[in-house]
């Protein structure tokens, strides 16, 4: 004889990073705050976990402030884990030269 509980387990939800904002344009020398947020798939209810930044350039900070350095076009990553899980959203930046004084 045999005796055992049955389980139902809830089904496994994903969370979904976004980043905000997805593009940005700044002049050489500004700076802008990335904000991204990690949310389940299909209930839309925030996750626990942490969300971390990375940028191609390295011009970011862990918790989103970018500093425009060098002109050209360079990609923020937000970054979700928990638990062996992993996330991630990307925003394209792109970093224009600041304009000349007018000469007098």
């Amino acid at each position: 004889m045999r005796a055992g509980v049955n389980w139902i387990y809830p089904p496994f939800e994903r969370c979904v990073v976004t980043i905000d904002p997805p593009t940005a344009a700044l002049t050489q020398g500004d700076s802008r705050t990335f904000t991204a947020s990690a949310v389940g798939e299909r209930s839309g209810q925030r996750c626990s976990g942490s969300v971390t930044f990375r940028s191609t350039d390295n011009a970011i900070t862990p918790r989103g402030m970018y500093v425009a350095r060098t002109p050209g076009e360079a990609t923020v990553s937000a970054e979700y884990r928990r638990r062996g899980e992993r996330s991630t959203a990307s925003a394209r930046v792109t970093v224009n030269r600041p304009t000349p004084p007018p000469v007098v």
